[in-house]
């Protein structure tokens, strides 16, 4: 295959990866989906030096149509499948930032079912390959760590991991250019919801709200987390506020649907379960019933 075809795939894979941000999950991962079919073929018949950018190139497209699958269309087989292929590809790329953001994408998918052997079983890799990586990366990594752990049982590791990725991205270094998904506005984001599983609501409430005001305009997806996380958090103190949190997210999800965050009504429910303001929370739920389904 000739250079200026490994370079004009490796081109169109960023271009896709700009896309997430501002196109429809479905439409933009059937796209990457056929890119990465293409590049899988174009790696049968390639050699030489400019494989190993060819092999980056897929693999970044592998990637990103692992965490559509998983975070946007809650495809896990699916998911599964192009992160296991990204995997594969990483070693050969030699890129440890690169193997470090697969690995620990990969542990997403026991980390949310509960399955905290297999997690820590894509953790360490990712952790090993991200010794020398930049701040945000380390941070990220540190930020997953710390979700999955709470997620899986393991508070005080947890909170370990979430005071790591703090101080990760107090360092110095550079970053690749892809990493756009993780900021200061995700860090806290994170540290937020590990502090609302660790039942820490008032500071929860606080890191989340500082988490919104400097989220970027970008992060519409994001943002309908943060919100339902607020609402959880404020709903003990400040039931009327949790519904207008609620109302503002359904109002986001609505015009871009993001099944995480639907995964956190179960516990936005359980926080009014009790309260007078049951019936109206479902009420402004109700528009999300038809999309989910």
């Amino acid at each position: 295959v000739a250079e200026s075809t490994v370079a004009a795939y490796a081109s169109i894979a960023a271009a896709q990866r700009e896309m997430y941000w501002m196109s429809p999950a479905r439409r933009l991962f059937d796209s990457t989906v056929t890119h990465l079919r293409l590049g899988l073929e174009l790696l049968r018949s390639t050699n030489g030096g400019s494989r190993q950018n060819l092999v980056s190139a897929v693999a970044h497209s592998a990637l990103l149509s692992g965490r559509l699958a998983f975070f946007d269309l809650a495809q896990l087989p699916v998911a599964q499948e192009c992160l296991t292929v990204a995997r594969d590809l990483v070693g050969e790329a030699d890129d440890a930032d690169l193997a470090a953001v697969v690995y620990g994408h990969m542990a997403f998918l026991p980390g949310f079912a509960g399955d905290r052997t297999a997690a820590s079983a894509a953790l360490a890799p990712a952790h090993g390959f991200a010794r020398r990586s930049g701040p945000r990366l380390r941070s990220w990594l540190h930020s997953v760590d710390a979700e999955l752990s709470a997620r899986t049982g393991d508070m005080k590791r947890a909170i370990i991991q979430t005071k790591r990725a703090g101080d990760a991205l107090a360092t110095l270094g550079s970053d690749p250019t892809w990493l756009d998904f993780y900021d200061p506005a995700r860090f806290a984001s994170f540290a937020g919801y590990v502090q609302l599983l660790a039942g820490d609501a008032r500071t929860a409430a606080l890191t989340l709200e500082n988490a919104l005001a400097v989220l970027p305009s970008s992060g519409t997806k994001q943002r309908s987390v943060l919100l339902l996380d607020l609402a959880t958090a404020r709903a003990g103190t400040d039931p009327d506020y949790a519904v207008e949190l609620a109302s503002q997210a359904v109002n986001l999800l609505q015009a871009i649907w993001y099944p995480t965050a639907k995964d956190r009504l179960p516990a936005l429910r359980r926080s009014l379960q009790a309260s007078p303001y049951r019936e109206e929370l479902e009420e402004r739920l109700r528009p999300l019933s038809a999309m989910a389904s």
